[in-house]
Formats: C-alpha cells, sequence, structure tokens
C-alpha cells in the first residue's frame, strides 16, 4: 500500500519596496533604484523646541539621503522629494516628504541630501495677508470649512491662511485636493486677537 501524498507547501516571501521620487516643478520624477543608496529620518516632540507652528504636536520629521554620484545632475535646492515605504508598490506610505535644504559630498563618494519637514517650505514662502479682525489665530479644519482666501465665505484663521498660502491644503478635505503641496490640520486656537496680518515675515 503506497504512502499518502504529502500536500505541497509553497513559501511565499513578500519582500519590502520603496520608491523615491523629486520634484522640481513639473510633477514628481522617481529615483533610479540604482542611484539610491540610503535614507534615514528622525522625529522629535516640538513642546519646549523652537519649531513655531506646531503648537506642542509633533514637529516635522528631517531626512538625509544618500544619493550615488550619477544622481548629481537634479536640482536640488527648495526640490520637493518625498520617500515612500511598503510591501507593495502598489500599497506604499509616504514615510519622508518635505524640501530637500543642503547637499554635500565627500570627494567623489556618494551624495547627500539634507531634507527639511514642510515647514522649511513655509518658512520659504513670502505671505502678506490682510487685515484679519478678531478672529482665533488657527481655525479648525474640517470636512467642510472654508479654507480657500478668495471665497467670500472664507472664515480661516491666519495659521490657517499661511498654511494655504504655501501650497498646502487641509487633510480633512484631501479627496478634493489630491495635488496638494501638502496637507494640514489645524485646531481652534485658544487666543484671538484683536488684529492679526503677516507682511512677508519668516
Amino acid at each position: 500500500m503506497a504512502p499518502p501524498s504529502r500536500p505541497q507547501i509553497e513559501a511565499v516571501v513578500t519582500k519590502p519596496t520603496y520608491t523615491f521620487e523629486y520634484n522640481s516643478g513639473s510633477g514628481y520624477t522617481a529615483i533610479a533604484d540604482s542611484s539610491i543608496i540610503s535614507a534615514e529620518g528622525s522625529s522629535e516632540s516640538s513642546a519646549g523646541g523652537e519649531n513655531g507652528i506646531t503648537f506642542g504636536a509633533t514637529a516635522p520629521a528631517d531626512a538625509q539621503i544618500e544619493l550615488d554620484p550619477q544622481a548629481a545632475s537634479i536640482a536640488w535646492d527648495g526640490t520637493y522629494v518625498r520617500g515612500s515605504y511598503g510591501f507593495d508598490t502598489s500599497d506604499q506610505l509616504t514615510r519622508i516628504a518635505g524640501v530637500v535644504t543642503g547637499r554635500s559630498r565627500d570627494g567623489d563618494g556618494p551624495i547627500r541630501w539634507n531634507v527639511a519637514g514642510w515647514h522649511e517650505l513655509v518658512r520659504r514662502t513670502a505671505v502678506y495677508s490682510p487685515l484679519i479682525y478678531r478672529r482665533p489665530a488657527s481655525t479648525a479644519t474640517t470636512a467642510s470649512s472654508v479654507e480657500d482666501p478668495t471665497r467670500g465665505s472664507d472664515r480661516a484663521g491666519l495659521v490657517n491662511y499661511i498654511f494655504w498660502q504655501a501650497g498646502g491644503r487641509p487633510y480633512e478635505q484631501a479627496g478634493s485636493y489630491t495635488s496638494a503641496v501638502f496637507y494640514y490640520s489645524c485646531e481652534f486656537s485658544p487666543i484671538t486677537p484683536e488684529w492679526s496680518w503677516v507682511s512677508g515675515e519668516d
């Protein structure tokens, strides 16, 4: 009598995947896998820190991307970059996103991009606003809040206004602004100044 046959078991190994892209103004372009040597970043709480726009929330992450010398031709200063990780190229999450603020290289070695979070883009954007009267410094973003300052029903706070002018859009309305540079989410500020405005300050 023949022994019973054993079922065949196939091992399935899911490998992690990643994608790095840069945007110099005409949309995101993937950086070739062969050009990416490493990427690392860090994030810290802004409580007691110097980041004045996060109001105690988690500060934007800073990162460093190491590239092969063949990527030397990519324009870097102020370039938007994002790095996504996952276990399937169609199911990746963006983990690094921000603005390239510096580049370094030792001789003929790898190129290193220093990346700051979107707070750097906000810092670099010269924003001018009208005078705002008796409105909280920031107002809550919701799926229906009016953030666009060109709409007559806009009642957003000055912080919201600055984020909008820097290219951000409300996270709660991401489905309506799929091509936003970044997304922001605000709560009502306990501070309501008599008058507020911004005039190109850093």
